[in-house]
């Protein structure tokens, strides 16, 4: 089912190897003509999804600053990583062709992809639960039902912090999820209680929104590559606390 998965290229590249997973997976399973499959060069002319090829136009102009030229890497630079809204807009890029008009519209997409920002007050461990394996059954049913999680290590037990990676099945008897860890020179692919996941991604991040992606054009070179806590900073690419949650997808 997860054909095409790899290893993070570092330790910020959590969500980006998710996303490439994730196309790597749908390219393989269903045969799904995307609108915009990366080809690396390493492999043309078969479209194949890397680290290195999911960023273009798209992308760039819509979630993550990317330019090769200049050396910027929005993922390497403060704060760091990707947020929710991020991967669920480079997956609208290269799923549907790129991102629905403010307001709607949308009419020629071809997958749904569902952005859950799992904020206890709307969201309960049942809930969640009914979400993860609706997406589940629908990859099963060859519907191209995918899920990726952003959870936080230390309430399940693990060493780190922030984590993005795909979840792959459910197991009723166990009330587990596997997830297939992006991590892998870390931590092979493991189980985990739905009521554990759930008390992981309910968890604040204190830059679960910023004004991504041109923000990060704002902040100095030693900016970039700081780790910042200073308000000034912050509120220079305008972090905000958000929870963390999931995204969902499947095809229309």
């Amino acid at each position: 089912m997860y054909f095409g998965f790899d290893v993070q290229k570092n330790q910020a590249y959590c969500g980006i190897s998710s996303v490439a997973t994730i196309l790597n997976s749908l390219k393989h399973e269903m045969d799904v003509q995307h609108a915009d499959m990366p080809v690396d060069a390493v492999y043309r002319p078969y479209k194949y999804a890397t680290q290195s090829d999911v960023f273009g136009p798209c992308t760039n102009l819509n979630a993550i600053l990317t330019d090769e030229v200049n050396g910027l890497d929005g993922v390497m630079m403060f704060p760091y990583g990707t947020t929710l809204a991020q991967i669920t807009t480079v997956l609208q890029c290269h799923l549907n062709g790129g991102v629905p008009d403010e307001g709607g519209g949308g009419e020629g997409e071809k997958f749904r992809i569902n952005m859950h920002l799992m904020n206890p007050a709307d969201y309960d461990v049942d809930k969640f639960r009914a979400i993860i394996v609706e997406a589940i059954e629908k990859g099963m049913k060859g519907e191209g039902g995918r899920v990726l999680v952003n959870f936080r290590r230390g309430e399940i037990g693990q060493p780190g912090g922030g984590h993005w990676s795909p979840i792959v099945a459910y197991n009723s008897d166990s009330d587990s999820v596997n997830i297939m860890d992006t991590a892998k020179y870390k931590f092979a692919p493991f189980w985990v209680s739905v009521e554990s996941l759930y008390e992981s991604v309910v968890t604040v991040d204190a830059c679960g929104h910023w004004n991504w992606p041109n923000a990060q054009y704002f902040l100095s070179e030693e900016e970039k590559g700081g780790d910042y806590v200073e308000a000034e900073v912050r509120a220079k690419v305008g972090c905000q606390s958000r929870n963390r949650g999931i995204v969902t997808l499947w095809k229309k």
